[in-house]
């Protein structure tokens, strides 16, 4: 069974599209997480840990070589060790979900606050 393995991440949605694209183009099919809430909440792109497009295990190589033919190499995740590929997630999407809401709904508490207090 292949196993996905984390490739790159993303910030920007239209960056993800080209990568995608080429991807897809040279018969490489990419498991994309996050597009939808980034794409909709672009400003909470960060705390969420980016766009993650992961690809089969076989593929890895293969898909690296073409982001890096390409000129994308700063998306991709650095992987320690090749041989043995493991997913490596960025620290704040490895948290569980209710911590990552916290997180989120109090930068929303200080903005607001922020903003009542420049208001006044």
């Amino acid at each position: 069974m292949n196993s996905n393995v984390l490739l790159a991440i993303f910030t920007l949605p239209s960056d993800l599209a080209v990568v995608k694209s080429l991807l897809e183009s040279n018969g490489i099919e990419p498991n994309i997480r996050d597009e939808l809430t980034i794409q909709v909440h672009n400003f909470i792109s960060n705390a969420l840990g980016g766009i993650r497009m992961e690809v089969k295990e076989k593929d890895y190589a293969r898909a690296k070589a073409i982001i890096v033919e390409n000129g994308f190499e700063s998306y991709l995740v650095h992987q320690p060790d090749e041989d043995h590929i493991k997913s490596k997630e960025p620290l704040v999407s490895s948290l569980k979900w209710i911590i990552r809401i916290i997180v989120i709904l109090s930068g929303m508490l200080i903005l607001m606050l922020f903003y009542l207090l420049l208001t006044e």
